[in-house]
């Protein structure tokens, strides 16, 4: 795919731990495991396929780039040391000679982030970056802070991660099914393989479906907001749900009925 395109600089897959090119996650626990990481990667390539977005630069957890850039551009400055602004600055570089960048969005390489800096003691405690070395990133290309601000700003991204997030939801439910689940009633843990749909406690709050740590909002603003969670999973029922059907009395019988 790098070699596509004669402008190209870089190619960065989809990952955690690597913005603004991740995959929001709240629990790594479950994407670091090989099975799911493939099954994620399987996911993304089937929905995106060899579609990219063009990002204001690589991320060096894992990039492509072509020889013939190299030679036109050089290699990452050795004054970042271990990590953290190395990219940064020699994708500013690139661009600056004519280059650009791209995300892959049909690639997923899962990351842990801070394994190897943590252990060299580059970071500690709860830092995420050398800030000494994006400072030498600031000095040297003064506008690469404002593209990245830029792009973030233009909603692209969370456009990618909400389709993306989608996908991994919406085939999960395929393979496994959806519980739909009240949090004002007890209800019986299921398997993680299954989707949990979280139905809003409030008229405000927007229902949630969850799997292995990813999270997608489902659209329920009609009467009907079962119905909309069934269309969300292409018609399909729960195969588990805590929500009990209505009861009337009527003339001292109760009458259920299933919604």
């Amino acid at each position: 795919m790098a070699v596509a395109g004669d402008d190209l600089a870089s190619v960065t897959a989809w990952s955690t731990n690597v913005d603004p090119s991740s995959l929001p996650n709240a629990t790594e626990l479950f994407a670091e495991t090989q099975e799911v990481s493939d099954r994620i990667g399987r996911v993304l390539e089937q929905t995106f396929g060899t579609e990219t977005l063009d990002i204001p630069a690589g991320i060096s957890f894992a990039m492509i780039i072509p020889t013939r850039v190299l030679s036109a551009v050089g290699l990452m400055d050795p004054i970042f040391g271990r990590g953290y602004g190395e990219e940064s600055d020699w994708s500013a570089r690139a661009t600056s000679a004519g280059f650009r960048h791209v995300l892959a969005t049909g690639a997923f390489v899962y990351h842990a982030g801070r394994g190897s800096t943590l252990a060299a003691g580059v970071v500690s405690g709860d830092e995420i970056a050398n800030w000494a070395n994006q400072r030498i990133v600031n000095h040297r290309s003064p506008m690469f802070r404002w593209n990245v601000d830029g792009f973030l700003a233009s909603g692209a991204v969370e456009v990618a991660q909400s389709r993306a997030v989608t996908a991994l939801v919406r085939s999960a439910a395929d393979e496994s099914g959806y519980s739909l689940i009240t949090a004002a009633r007890d209800w019986v843990d299921q398997s993680p393989e299954i989707v949990s749909v979280a139905i809003r406690s409030e008229v405000s709050e927007i229902c949630t479906a969850h799997w292995y740590g990813f999270v997608a909002e489902i659209d329920t603003v009609s009467a009907d907001v079962e119905g909309d969670i069934r269309r969300y999973f292409g018609g399909r029922n729960p195969v588990y749900s805590n929500i009990r059907p209505p009861v009337w009395d009527v003339a001292g019988a109760a009458y259920p009925r299933s919604i």
